[in-house]
């Protein structure tokens, strides 16, 4: 049986107009209905800047299981928003991933 999987990014992102910033979160917090197996997703600003070396907004989904994040890494709804947040990166995002 496959285990579920966490996955969790921190980015320290180039500050953007509260506008770009809704449709980033719109367009990232809808993909677990457009990704099968993609059981829930979560984006936005960080809220303890000073805890957080200078990164600013973080990632979180749930996965069925590893082999979904591999689905997921390719697929074209996730690489149209992934390309728009690269373009924003001030630093490499941090990526952990978990079983459970």
């Amino acid at each position: 049986m496959s285990k579920t999987v966490d996955h969790v990014v921190f980015f320290k992102l180039k500050e953007v107009s509260e506008e770009k910033e809704k449709e980033l979160m719109e367009e990232l917090n809808s993909l677990p209905s457009k990704i099968e197996g993609v059981q829930t997703l979560t984006f936005g600003r960080n809220i303890t800047p000073e805890r957080a070396q200078g990164y600013n907004y973080a990632l979180r989904a749930t996965f069925d299981s590893k082999e979904i994040i591999q689905k997921y890494a390719i697929h074209p709804e996730h690489v149209k928003v992934a390309t728009k947040l690269k373009e924003l990166f001030e630093a490499p995002p941090i990526c952990l991933d978990w079983e459970y």
